[in-house]
């Protein structure tokens, strides 16, 4: 899909993925070795296969919950700034009704066109997806503080529009569909914020799996010098796909 393919494009989840490989790789080497490697020597080969599969299980968990994050973002996205009823939209239609309406208040008209100002000059839509960038929890926090005040600001304008009695015979909005779109922005706001804390868990699992690897690798590296030889090619093998892990 093309939500995996954007968070597989990140330099931190390509690199990610190439040291799981090396880790593999590893694995293959001792694995495919003829030479006898006593039991006690197994205990790190054995735990960095329980980690590659337990990597591999959280690592699939992420990018499914991802692809749901991605998915709600797009469609809120959609929802808020598309080109049809959109919530942007919507509100430039209460603002032309309102302005061009005389029987209203001249306070309450500038009102309403301040709000809509607030509402159009929120620009942060896009859900942040590199979760390897030192800025991502501020970019997460700027990014749901500027979808919260457009639906707070939206919320704000419709609740004005029922004080209000139009003159005007061309409105393009309903209060209904006003109501609908605060509805489904507060559901996309709950699902997003979900899935967000459950891609931080995920993640964070995640690394710490890959941390167990990279120790994994570097114990059957440390003795397979003793049980291969130091200058055994395999050794040196192991050796370079080991740096390669970290």
């Amino acid at each position: 899909m093309t939500e995996t393919l954007l968070i597989v494009k990140t330099p931190f989840e390509k690199s990610l993925a190439q040291r799981i490989k090396y880790a593999c790789s590893i694995l293959e080497i001792v694995n495919a070795s003829q030479i006898y490697v006593p039991k006690r020597e197994m205990d790190a080969t054995d735990g960095l296969q329980k980690a590659l599969e337990a990597y591999s299980r959280v690592n699939t968990q992420y990018f499914k919950v991802f692809e749901k994050y991605f998915k709600a973002a797009a469609e809120r996205k959609s929802l808020i700034k598309g080109a049809g009823q959109s919530v942007k939209r919507t509100a430039q239609w209460i603002n032309q009704c309102v302005i061009s309406d005389l029987t209203i208040d001249s306070a309450q008209r500038k009102q309403i066109s301040a709000l809509y100002r607030k509402i159009y000059a929120q620009n942060r839509l896009n859900a942040p997806h590199d979760f390897s960038r030192p800025s991502h929890n501020q970019d997460m926090q700027d990014y749901f503080d500027s979808n919260q005040v457009i639906l707070d600001v939206f919320k704000e304008m419709v609740a004005q529009l029922d004080t209000y009695i139009f003159s005007g015979k061309n409105q393009q909005f309903s209060l209904p569909h006003c109501y609908l779109l605060i509805s489904e922005m507060e559901m996309f706001k709950a699902e997003i914020i979900l899935l967000a804390s459950k891609l931080h868990v995920l993640n964070t699992e995640r690394l710490e799996i890959f941390d167990r690897i990279a120790a994994r690798c570097e114990a059957i590296c440390n003795r397979s010098r003793f049980i291969f030889g130091a200058s055994s090619p395999t050794f040196k093998l192991i050796k370079r796909r080991r740096l390669s892990v970290r």
